[in-house]
């Protein structure tokens, strides 16, 4: 294993205008300032646009996305790296700017302050397993696949059916068709000889699939360097990636982790146990695989294990009255026009809905139980706390860690850290 083998590979982050009524402009302006991109503005070219945003501009594979005027404020604007970007972004503020990636997106973090709302809907963590000369690999993708067919494994990803493994050969690194790449299964194995080197390489995808709000990649990532004829040392000998990627909650878990850590050492940690929360290899010692001890090449592996695991802690909310809320704002418009249309279907749509419970309905009329049972002060607030809109602050608040300490003192030091080199907003 490389010393720094852990690293964010792709970050999509979008700032929301909430309780401040700054234009585009002045938007686009304070995000660029705080992440150190204003003086590399100039570079970047206009690219494309699509129904989402107005104007697409890139530069070395940064992206910032810019909604129309009318979809500013549901949008705001979005910036996206892939793992080249990161690596020159990184670099660029390193040699440029004396600063880090910590601290240009606490920067970005701290701009709740002035009423926006910053959301992370895709982070992904790429770790690599990098031998040199003789030295022994850690993960062996074909022990990997062997231990998910004998299913010596514990995964907390969705059961389906039995697990297979594609049979067909597909352009290697690039996510099959939905013949071939099966969402009912906890994994696919896909193989392919797509290469000029004649090696058959192999990618391994864990979870339901890449939209999902956890999933992992394993992969030869030697191969892939070796079909984009990238050059290589001459004495690496294996390469596997183990990338995880998160979407939603879950991706705002990670940054907000991220930010709040400030040794990279703790971050590491944290990813280890998330891995070891999805996923983990055994020995086949014990009649119910949940008891199997870890294989120790796994444990290897991960390192440092702390029985921590993913923290998201979301706040509170009745799920009957989150319901309501829901039909009232995005649904009402519609009912009320199909209604017109056709006052048969509206009943129908009730009679169907009754006739196929699910397990959310229960939930829903447990809730609704629990809310008729509060005071009416009580049923007041609780209605004001569904129907309110989250300041940014609200909403980092939501995936900080409650057991490491108030969030406000470290909002503080972070803030008095992060200052000496912030854009002239945050100073103010």
């Amino acid at each position: 294993m490389t010393k720094n083998c852990l690293k964010i590979d792709y970050l999509t982050v979008s700032l929301i205008p909430v309780n401040c009524k700054d234009s585009r402009e002045a938007a686009l302006d304070k995000l660029l300032c705080a992440l150190n991109l204003d003086g590399l503005w100039k570079n970047f070219v206009l690219m494309c646009s699509n129904f989402r945003y107005e104007a697409i501009y890139r530069y070395q594979n940064i992206s910032i996305k810019v909604p129309p005027e009318s979809m500013f404020a549901r949008n705001g604007i979005c910036v996206e790296m892939s793992g080249s970007a990161l690596d020159f972004y990184e670099n660029y503020l390193a040699m440029y700017k004396k600063t880090t990636l910590w601290k240009a997106f606490n920067r970005f973090r701290m701009l709740h302050l002035e009423g926006y709302k910053n959301t992370c809907s895709r982070i992904d963590i790429a770790i690599d397993d990098k031998c040199f000369g003789n030295v022994a690999p850690i993960l062996d993708l074909e022990q990997i696949e062997e231990a998910l067919h004998s299913l010596y494994f514990v995964t907390k990803f969705r059961f389906g059916v039995p697990p297979r493994s594609s049979t067909k050969l597909v352009p290697i690194f690039k996510l099959p068709p939905p013949s071939e790449y099966d969402d009912d299964v906890e994994f696919n194995v896909i193989d392919s000889t797509k290469l000029h080197t004649g090696k058959i390489a192999k990618t391994i995808y864990l979870g339901v699939n890449h939209q999902s709000a956890s999933s992992i990649r394993i992969y030869d990532k030697y191969a892939e360097q070796q079909k984009k004829s990238v050059d290589l040392p001459p004495d690496l000998k294996h390469w596997v990636r183990f990338e995880l990627e998160f979407h939603g909650d879950n991706s705002m878990a990670v940054l907000s982790k991220f930010l709040d850590c400030e040794d990279v050492k703790d971050f590491s940690n944290y990813i280890s146990d998330t891995i070891y929360n999805l996923i983990r290899f055994v020995v086949p010692d014990h009649t119910r695989t949940y008891n199997c001890t870890v294989c120790d090449w796994w444990m290897k592996f991960l390192g440092c294990i702390q029985n921590k695991g993913m923290y998201i802690n979301k706040l509170s909310t009745n799920k009957y009255l989150r319901g309501r809320n829901y039909v009232l704002r995005c649904l009402s418009a519609m009912l009320a026009v199909l209604n017109e249309c056709d006052p048969s279907f509206i009943p129908y749509v009730l009679e169907y809905g009754a006739a196929h419970p699910t397990k959310s309905s229960n939930f829903i009329k447990s809730d609704c139980f629990a809310y008729r049972s509060l005071s009416p002060g009580d049923q007041k607030i609780a209605l004001e706390e569904v129907s309110r809109t989250l300041s940014g602050e609200d909403y980092w608040r939501m995936f900080a860690d409650q057991t490491e300490g108030s969030f406000d003192e470290r909002m503080k030091n972070i803030f008095e850290e992060v200052a000496q080199s912030s854009p002239r907003e945050l100073r103010k």
